[in-house]
């Protein structure tokens, strides 16, 4: 269970981008990286300076223009809130997420020594599990509250939370919730080494603050939302309000549960909670550069009634008509799932999800009666599908895995794929502005797992080259066929000289030096590693071919860090995945 968080969000946030990103093999490469280069201090020396057990500075050019000085650039990938709204997570960048890593799997006995011990009246996100493999974000609780009974649910994310709350609570009369206001956006770094339990543990945590600040062109405010390491950061920070809070109200008959930014505090005295705790807990947060989100403060009185038992017990009904129910026709068992699809996601995104999911493992173990399944009526869910997705982006991964599984389900001929893909596409022009680039990103991933390729395909491709790393990795292998390199060779070679344009700009004599430490490293190791762009007389002497990642790692002059790709490259590992072979119908 708890290693699940390491892998599901180590490079890429799993949950939010589409299954051809992948962490897999790079984790699976980590001890390949660690006997190759050798032990940590190897590893990070590849990238700092140090003076004694402190990192001082980093390793740069004879010039100190770039290099890790100003960190690494992740990508970021705009995604849809819960509560309506968008907002940018981010995929961290290997050379310094990497070095992070083995960082906090090191150190990881001593960054858990700080940490707090859950009991029957408070409990804390911030008390991490760590096996052989380091250091996770747990979400375990060794009292009552989790047993083995529970361990499907607390597969499924916070759903332990429900149980831990009803735990702490124990029957008070009042219940107070509070959270941080942009939490992630506003945690400043420094404070990771603040008011430690142990002070020779000193080092260890100042060290994490510059190798978190990597991650984020070495910023001191804000760490990025998306891989793993930001949950144990943050935790870090929150742990020391939690025992500002523990210190406090030890004797009293305060009790709180903390997940993340979330807080729900419990107690039998409406005053204590609405003015005591809220002002001291306001205080705890501007200590360390936060603040209270005042939008979603909120008191209620016993009892307290939890939606979230009514959702479950809803999904699961939902579940049960799915799978068992007897319909009529096809289309009676289509226009059923799409009503059952439409009442999960009214009452929450993650419980259309989870139906989604559901109906995806019926098709993919063909449980689904052969009465039901008819072409014609699938076109109707397909459609809906896409509609889904088209209005609400957090159903996304979940539906085009299901929308994927269904045109190979129903034999679909690559014809009628293109048809359907082609139309789309023309249906995307009426989605809101805010949510195309989140749209085009798992649309894109649709054609290239169906492999559809027609003339409007194609020019919807080259359309999107520019807005988004991800897109733009997806186009390229959607080009990077002989056929389709050729034919839009203008497009991608002004895309690439684009891109060499703003390297120069920015580092000067340095640039390619620097071009692995940018928002653009995907691209390059992507195409060093599978397309053959640089092959082709269309492509020669473009950007393609100057940053070959081999290439750049066998030249002293470059900073050694980049060995560290070069090792994942020579042992063919991919951070993107895709059978690259199309039935072209032009």
């Amino acid at each position: 269970m708890a290693n699940d968080v390491r892998n599901d969000n180590f490079i890429f946030p799993s949950r939010h981008v589409p299954d051809c990103f992948i962490n897999s093999q790079v984790m699976n490469k980590l001890d390949t990286i660690s006997n190759t280069i050798g032990n940590i201090d190897n590893i990070i020396g590849l990238s700092y300076e140090k003076n004694g057990n402190s990192i001082k500075e980093y390793k740069g050019y004879s010039d100190a223009i770039y290099g890790h000085k100003k960190g690494t650039e992740p990508i970021k990938v705009n995604i849809s809130k819960p509560n309506g709204g968008n907002r940018f997570i981010s995929v961290a960048n290997p050379l310094a997420l990497i070095p992070l890593d083995f960082y906090l799997m090191k150190n990881a006995s001593d960054i858990l020594s700080e940490q707090l011990e859950p009991n029957d009246k408070y409990y804390s996100s911030s008390s991490y599990d760590y096996d052989e493999e380091g250091i996770i974000v747990g979400y375990t609780y060794d009292g009552d509250v989790l047993t083995e009974e529970t361990e499907e649910l607390v597969q499924r994310g916070f759903d332990n939370k429900e149980l831990i709350t009803h735990n702490i609570c124990s029957g008070r009369y009042y219940h107070m919730s509070i959270d941080v206001s942009n939490f992630f956006n506003s945690i400043y770094s420094h404070s990771i080494s603040w008011d430690l339990v142990n002070s020779q543990n000193k080092d260890i945590f100042e060290n994490l603050d510059v190798l978190s600040r990597t991650l984020n062109r070495n910023e001191t405010k804000g760490i990025i939302i998306g891989p793993y390491t930001s949950g144990i950061i943050s935790e870090i920070i929150l742990s020391k309000i939690d025992r500002q809070i523990v210190e406090k109200y030890k004797d009293d008959d305060v009790s709180f549960v903390h997940f993340c930014d979330d807080y729900d505090f419990f107690s039998d005295s409406k005053e204590k909670l609405e003015s005591e705790v809220k002002n001291f807990i306001g205080k705890c947060f501007l200590k360390y550069g936060l603040d209270l989100n005042l939008s979603k403060f909120k008191i209620e009185e016993f009892p307290f009634i939890s939606l979230k038992n009514i959702q479950t017990e809803r999904i699961y009904i939902l579940k049960d008509r799915i799978k068992e129910e007897d319909f009529d026709t096809p289309l009676d068992y289509v226009e059923n799932v799409m009503n059952d699809l439409s009442s999960s996601l009214k009452i929450k995104y993650s419980n259309c999800n989870y139906m989604i999911s559901i109906l995806n493992s019926l098709y993919e173990k063909d449980e689904i009666p052969v009465k039901y399944l008819d072409k014609e009526t699938s076109k109707i869910l397909l459609d809906y599908l896409i509609n889904m997705m088209f209005k609400n982006n957090l159903v996304s991964k979940a539906s085009s895995n299901l929308i994927i599984n269904i045109f190979e389900k129903m034999n679909f001929t690559q014809e009628e794929k293109n048809a359907v893909l082609n139309k789309w596409i023309n249906k995307r022009n009426s989605c809101e502005p805010q949510l195309k680039e989140i749209t085009d990103l798992w649309l894109q991933y649709i054609i290239l797992k169906l492999k559809c390729s027609t003339d409007e395909i194609t020019e919807y491709m080259s359309k999107l080259l520019g807005n988004g790393i991800l897109q733009d990795v997806m186009c390229l292998d959607y080009f990077s066929l002989n056929s389709l390199s050729i034919t839009k060779a203008d497009e991608v070679k002004k895309y690439l000289d684009h891109i060499k344009d703003e390297l120069i700009n920015r580092f000067d004599n340095n640039w390619k030096q620097a071009a692995y430490d940018t928002k653009y490293w995907l691209i390059f190791y992507t195409n060093s590693l599978r397309w053959k762009f640089e092959t082709s007389t269309e492509y020669s002497g473009t950007l393609f071919d100057e940053l070959n990642i081999h290439t750049l790692a066998s030249n002293p002059s470059m900073p050694g860090r980049l060995k560290m790709l070069d090792i994942l490259y020579v042992n063919d590992v991919e951070f993107y995945e895709n059978e690259n072979s199309l039935d072209i119908v032009f």
